[in-house]
């Protein structure tokens, strides 16, 4: 998805846009996930994980994007959950992991509805900035 500019928020049914070997990657193995759901009766689900760290703390160096893209643990531990108790209306879903974030580069609107994913926490804050003063 890194291949999509900077100020696109990227959405779960948008074509893959791999801007390495990394994300080809990547995508190939969202495409093997999808192979074996439909092919081989074996349903799953393919979650884009945000900048996923324990240590965000106030005062790091982090980017506008990495805060973009945040998902704290709690958050993540959630969306599993979430994963494994939600009964799947197709064999294979794409879903997108990130946390509340004030900015999100990853839209999450499908994985909110489909999943009932309700994240807590956002990357700007946790970083220490404050957008109501």
């Amino acid at each position: 998805m890194e291949g999509y500019p900077i100020d696109t928020q990227v959405k779960s049914d948008m074509p893959v846009h791999p801007k390495n070997l990394y994300g080809v990657g990547k995508a190939f193995g969202e495409a093997l996930a999808s192979y074996f759901a439909y092919e081989e009766n074996l349903p799953s689900i393919a979650l884009r994980i945000g900048a996923f760290d324990e240590v965000f703390q106030v005062g790091t160096d982090l980017s506008a994007r990495d805060m973009s893209a945040y998902i704290s643990p709690k958050d993540m531990c959630h969306l599993i959950e979430q994963c494994i108790i939600t009964s799947m209306q197709r064999p294979f879903e794409i879903f997108h992991a990130v946390s509340n974030n004030r900015f999100k580069r990853l839209d999450i609107s499908n994985t909110k509805e489909v999943l009932d994913y309700q994240p807590q926490d956002d990357g700007f804050q946790k970083c220490g900035y404050n957008f109501n003063e």
